[in-house]
């Protein structure tokens, strides 16, 4: 009776741990889409003002769920790339010094990022450190875990 309260507490504890781990990852790609995010949505500002007076074209239009016609606003696509970049360290930045018991991760790389005049895309990828690495005859694996989120932004008139 005791070995098998033995192995149902292992499994139980082993279950826990693989619990949090996937929790940690989630919550931390959560945590990095919203980053990017905010970042993509502040780049995002740089109104195009050439093509915006001179008026919209073809490619700023589109129909909307309900068949209404909606306007998507130029991007000045040289200076969101300029600024994305910059948004996005000032944000992650500022996250991490509002949590500071978490140490401080390197700063996610920014693997592209794409404009083609009405909306912003990028694809950044993090590490993730696990809370609890798998320990195997003194190696660890599974310490680290790779992230990879795309994140795609536009503007539009009337919303």
């Amino acid at each position: 009776m005791i070995p098998l309260s033995i192995f149902f507490f292992l499994v139980t504890l082993i279950l826990t741990f693989t619990l949090i781990n996937v929790t940690h990852y989630y919550i931390e790609r959560r945590h990095l889409i919203l980053v990017v995010e905010s970042a993509l949505q502040s780049a995002s500002q740089n109104l195009d003002e050439r093509s915006y007076y001179l008026g919209f074209n073809s490619k700023n239009r589109f129909s909307g769920p309900s068949g209404n016609e909606r306007l998507l606003l130029p991007i000045d696509c040289a200076k969101a790339s300029e600024e994305f970049p910059k948004k996005f360290r000032q944000n992650w930045v500022l996250n991490q010094n509002l949590n500071p018991g978490k140490g401080q991760p390197p700063l996610p790389l920014i693997t592209h990022l794409s404009c083609d005049g009405v909306s912003l895309r990028s694809t950044v990828t993090a590490r993730v450190t696990l809370p609890f690495p798998v320990t195997f005859v003194g190696v660890d694996f599974f310490e680290f875990m790779d992230q990879s989120v795309t994140v795609v932004v536009g503007s539009v008139v009337g919303g």
